[in-house]
C-alpha cells in the first residue's frame, strides 16, 4: 500500500514539474517574440523616417546643377501654378490616371539632362497648355533660364516666352533684355494695330536657335477677311529664327512657309 502511495506521489511531482517547465518556456518564448517584434517595428520606423527625409531633400540645395533642379526651384506662378509637390510627383510617374487623381493635368514628355531641356504636355482634350524649359549658358558661365508656355486649342497655338536669371535664391525676369518683342509686327513690313496672334515659339532641344512661326491659317480664323488680307499682303515672313549672341538673341533667317515642329 505504501509503495502505491509513493508511486502516485512521485507521479504527481513529475507532472507538476513538467507543467512548470512549460509555463517558463512559454514565457521565455513570448518574451523573445515580443523582443523580435519590437526590433522589427523599430527598424520599420527607421526605414519610414529615412524615406521621409529623402523625400524632403528632393529640393536642390545651393546652386542648381541641371534642368530638373530649375524645374523644382521655379516659383509656382512662373510655371502655370504647378506646386512643388505636383512637380515632384510628375517626376515620379507618367501614368495619366495617377496624375489626374492628384489633380495634375500635365505630363513630362522629355527630360533631357545632357541638353538641359524639358517638355511638358497638357493632358486636356480640345485645349490646354504645353510647357518647355531650357537654359542658355553665357561665356561667363551664368545661365539664362527660358520658360515657354504655349496655349493651344483646336484652331491655334499661342506661345509666351520669358527669360529669367536665378541668383541668391531670387528669380528676375530679363526677357526684354534678351529677346526682341515678338508680335504680329515681327512678320510684316509695315506696322499694324493688331499685336497678338497665333504665334508659336519652339525652344531648341539641340543647339541654341529658337524658332518663331506665324500660323496664317489660324490667323484667318481670328480676324475678318479684310484685316486678314491687309496683313497677308504686308507679310515679310511667316517664320524666323532667333539666333544666340552670348546673352541675347537677334532675328535671322526669315522665310515664308508652313509652321515648323
Amino acid at each position: 500500500m505504501r509503495t502505491i502511495i509513493s508511486i502516485i506521489f512521485i507521479s504527481m511531482l513529475f507532472i507538476f514539474s513538467c507543467n512548470e517547465a512549460e509555463v517558463k518556456n512559454s514565457k521565455k518564448t513570448n518574451k523573445s517574440s515580443n523582443t523580435t517584434s519590437e526590433v522589427v517595428e523599430k527598424k520599420t520606423a527607421e526605414k519610414v523616417n529615412t524615406e521621409k527625409v529623402n523625400t524632403e531633400n528632393d529640393m536642390p540645395v545651393g546652386n542648381p546643377k541641371n534642368i530638373k533642379d530649375y524645374f523644382l526651384l521655379l516659383p509656382d506662378k512662373l510655371i502655370n501654378n504647378l506646386s512643388l509637390e505636383q512637380r515632384k510627383f510628375m517626376l515620379q510617374t507618367k501614368e495619366v490616371i495617377e496624375l489626374i487623381e492628384k489633380e495634375i493635368y500635365f505630363s513630362i514628355d522629355t527630360l533631357d539632362y545632357k541638353n538641359a531641356y524639358m517638355r511638358i504636355s497638357g493632358l486636356s482634350d480640345g485645349e490646354g497648355q504645353n510647357i518647355e524649359l531650357t537654359y542658355f549658358v553665357k561665356s561667363d558661365k551664368s545661365k539664362l533660364i527660358a520658360v515657354n508656355i504655349t496655349q493651344w486649342d483646336m484652331v491655334s497655338e499661342v506661345s509666351s516666352l520669358n527669360f529669367y536669371t536665378y541668383n541668391n535664391s531670387k528669380w528676375t525676369n530679363v526677357t526684354s533684355e534678351v529677346i526682341p518683342k515678338i508680335d504680329i509686327n515681327s512678320f510684316v513690313n509695315k506696322k499694324v494695330e493688331m499685336k497678338s496672334g497665333p504665334i508659336k515659339i519652339i525652344l531648341p532641344q539641340n543647339g541654341k536657335t529658337i524658332k518663331v512661326d506665324l500660323d496664317m491659317d489660324a490667323l484667318s480664323e481670328w480676324i475678318n477677311k479684310k484685316e486678314y488680307s491687309k496683313i497677308k499682303n504686308n507679310l515679310s515672313c511667316t517664320n524666323f529664327d532667333l539666333l544666340w549672341r552670348d546673352g541675347t538673341f537677334v532675328v535671322g533667317n526669315k522665310t515664308m512657309g508652313k509652321n515648323r515642329r
